[in-house]
């Protein structure tokens, strides 16, 4: 996926998500970000998150209305030269699964 200013809408943003041919034949799909008072929002989504790290985030464990979930892990080599931080982004996913573990971990003990 990929975050961007949107071409179409000034002052939006466009979430551009790689989806399956069988969802979409040229395999992306784009949703437009607003910001709004207190967050943002995928236009005709019901959740307003209080940041757009927020966002991602949530989409990365939950899709709810996005046809699949956002994907960081996967190696992007255009980014790996110039982005040092890439290699900790790459840890990210693996991080919110030991941290879920965690939560359900403790559920059963409760």
């Amino acid at each position: 996926f990929m975050v961007r200013p949107s071409e179409t809408q000034p002052g939006t943003l466009a979430l551009s998500v790689r989806v399956p041919n069988s969802f979409h034949p040229l395999g992306t799909t784009h949703y437009i970000i607003t910001r709004l008072e207190n967050g943002y929002q995928i236009k005709g989504f019901m959740k307003v998150h209080p940041s757009l790290t927020a966002l991602i985030t949530h989409h990365i464990i939950m899709p709810e209305l996005l046809p699949v979930p956002l994907n960081i892990h996967r190696h992007n080599p255009s980014f790996s030269d110039m982005d040092h931080d890439y290699a900790s982004l790459q840890d990210f996913t693996q991080l919110m699964r030991d941290l879920r573990l965690g939560e359900e971990e403790e559920a059963v003990y409760q």
